[in-house]
């Protein structure tokens, strides 16, 4: 997000400047379900990894980060007061909700 890409199409060229797309409606909701962590999309949208009606199990690799083993290897990160998707310069960032 913030840097700027070129663009060709056909003799045409664009300069745009990307941003983060969270559409609305994009959630996930994490449980814990016999001991194991659950990551299910509740929004109109998947996220990452994850797809509405299919949920799945993610596997801890420390004390406060879990990781699944399918897919891209999405990463789920806790912290006071928020939850992380995938720690690092691409992360997504989001709340409790109650």
């Amino acid at each position: 997000a913030g840097t700027s890409v070129r663009l060709k199409f056909a003799d045409k060229e664009v300069a745009v400047v990307r941003e983060a797309i969270r559409p609305p409606g994009a959630r996930i909701a994490v449980r814990v379900v016999k001991d194991e962590l659950v990551v299910e999309a509740i929004g109109d949208w998947s996220v990452l990894d994850f797809e509405k009606g299919k949920p799945a199990v993610l596997k801890p690799v420390s004390a406060s980060e879990f990781q699944l083993e399918a897919g891209e290897r999405t990463r789920l990160g806790f912290a006071p007061g928020r939850v992380v998707l995938n720690p690092g310069p691409w992360q997504i960032e989001g709340t409790r909700a109650n």
